[in-house]
């Protein structure tokens, strides 16, 4: 965790926000809440996709970050050393939740696709937020990430919906015998 930080040389609030694909960009203001970020003193990291380009970037308060390596990827390290993640409807929901970063995220995508269609089972936890696009809404909803402590929420649903990867051998072997 240190190491991600250097390299990415971050503040003492920062966060990590997936930007929307291109289909989907107009459906919300991003402009308007990395302002509000900047506002509240974040250091934003944009992560965007390769297939994705961001084009203009000249008003954005944050630094971009397009795919480069696959390992480390940006996203993943991103997403252990930021404070939460700003997600449109993207089912990177999951990693977040598995490296127990809290997520606010905007439903953009078309019925059928992302989060909702994939992932409805992780979309109703307390570390999950759905916002609209309002500003109030969205600072309330910081407010209340920078109070909790989301240990324990992250702690069982991990156990409920995912896997202990340091069980996984000893499940397989007791599933063989």
């Amino acid at each position: 965790l240190v190491e991600i930080k250097k390299n990415y040389n971050m503040s003492h609030k920062n966060v990590l926000l997936l930007y929307p694909k291109l289909r989907d960009v107009n459906k919300i203001n991003v402009t308007n809440i990395i302002n509000t970020l900047h506002e509240l003193d974040y250091k934003i990291f944009i992560k965007t996709r390769g297939k994705d380009p961001i084009h203009d970037v000249s008003s954005f308060k944050g630094i971009v970050i397009h795919d480069g390596n696959w390992f480390p990827h940006p996203s993943i390290d991103l997403m252990c050393a930021c404070d939460f993640v700003i997600n449109f409807d993207s089912t990177a929901i999951k990693e977040a939740a598995v490296l127990k970063t809290p997520v606010i995220n905007y439903h953009i995508k078309p019925k059928g696709h992302g989060a909702p269609t994939r992932l409805d089972f992780l979309l109703n936890e307390n570390f999950i937020f759905h916002v609209q696009d309002n500003i109030d809404h969205l600072k309330q909803t910081i407010k209340t990430i920078e109070m909790t402590d989301f240990s324990n929420y992250f702690e069982k649903t991990i156990q409920a919906k995912f896997f202990n990867r340091r069980e996984v051998c000893k499940k397989i072997l007791s599933f063989i015998k």
